[in-house]
């Protein structure tokens, strides 16, 4: 193939907050400011984007929910940008100008279904990737649709939507951008702590709130300013301001963890018990020792004890991170399998290929 359009959809949720603290911006132009987004790494998206484009693809990357990149393509463009209803409006406009023959969404929830049920005649393929099992309306009117784990592909399967088993990866270009592996910190987790999220973080927030009380964990977080259940009352940064922090993103975050000697990764409950999330990912490619729930699929995915370091209790988890803490010879060798691992199996090309194939089906 060659010459066909592809648009990735992509929606940040924040992400891009923390990007514009550290440039300026207001003199960049579209392209310019989004070249430096890229190089801030807070998506898989750009590999990804890189991999399509070897495949043939003519790729165009929209991040739907960033106002200020938006805001410049439309002005660029001769287009108003509303207060109220810029994001659907822009993203619109920016399909009829690029009237791609594939559509690549991260996150179909932003798309009413009565809008995806009517789309426009040029996009002959709507694909979706998703990590959580919702959004069944939206997800009824795509072509395919990529889950990343087992049990979340059974789910949409049990609900008749076209669904294929495609995990989440890493982009090798990140690697080149971290310097040479340090330990300057010791055990840690980075990402949502679930306060203030669903159902499906629950478990999440149980395990490092016990973890911050009696282990030595370090953990920097995203809490949002409310909570969903009655009982989960309190940010874990409030509880233990001693060794919690601000969340990182993009190469902040990967810089993190290639600074650290053990890197604590919790699925949501929405995974069902599977492994697969983007940190299993992030983690081993920056060649960390892993120390992650023990699953039916991890051996799928790295060899349990030899690539990463599996627990089923919160006594073995912390059990476990502080054997590694004690042993530097086992958590180096371990993170250094898991890295060559995942540059053999489960980078973003192996991922895109997959991908690719399937939605050459629908054009």
């Amino acid at each position: 193939m060659s010459g066909q359009t592809m648009v990735m959809l992509h929606y940040l949720q924040g992400a891009e907050a923390h990007f514009l603290q550290q440039v300026d911006f207001a003199e960049m132009g579209y392209e310019q400011l989004l070249a430096e987004f890229r190089g801030f790494k807070s998506l898989r998206s750009h590999g990804m984007a890189l991999e399509f484009k070897r495949l043939g693809w003519n790729v165009v990357e929209i991040f739907g929910d960033f106002r200020e990149l938006q805001a410049k393509w439309a002005v660029e463009h001769d287009l108003p940008v509303p207060e109220e209803g810029w994001m659907d409006r822009i993203t619109m406009a920016q399909l009829d100008h690029y009237r791609p023959e594939a559509v690549f969404c991260d996150d179909i929830s932003r798309y009413p279904a009565d809008y995806l049920s009517q789309r426009p005649g040029y996009v002959r393929c709507l694909a979706a990737m998703q990590g959580f099992p919702m959004h069944f309306k939206q997800l009824a009117h795509t072509d395919v649709v990529f889950a990343c784990t087992p049990s979340i592909a059974m789910v949409f399967r049990d609900c008749g939507i076209n669904v294929e088993l495609v995990y989440h990866s890493f982009d090798p270009s990140v690697a080149s951008g971290l310097p040479e592996r340090t330990e300057d910190h010791g055990f840690i987790f980075t990402g949502h702590s679930g306060y203030g999220f669903d159902w499906h973080h629950r478990t999440r927030y149980e395990l490092l709130r016990w973890l911050l009380a009696s282990s030595p964990l370090e953990a920097w977080l995203t809490e949002r300013d409310m909570t969903l259940f009655p009982d989960i009352e309190d940010p874990l940064r409030e509880l233990f301001p001693h060794n919690t922090h601000g969340p990182v993103y993009g190469m902040d975050m990967y810089r993190l963890m290639n600074a650290s000697k053990v890197v604590l990764n919790i699925h949501t409950d929405a995974a069902y018990g599977d492994t697969g999330n983007m940190r299993t990912f992030e983690a081993c490619g920056v060649g960390v020792c892993m120390l992650v729930e023990h699953s039916p699929n991890i051996a799928d995915l790295y060899e349990p004890d030899a690539e990463v370091v599996t627990y089923r209790t919160r006594e073995e988890c912390r059990e476990k991170a502080l054997y590694l803490l004690e042993n530097e010879a086992v958590r180096r060798e371990i993170g250094r399998r898991a890295g060559e691992r995942t540059r053999s199996s489960h980078l973003a090309e192996h991922r895109t290929r997959q991908m690719h194939e399937s939605m050459l089906r629908h054009l």
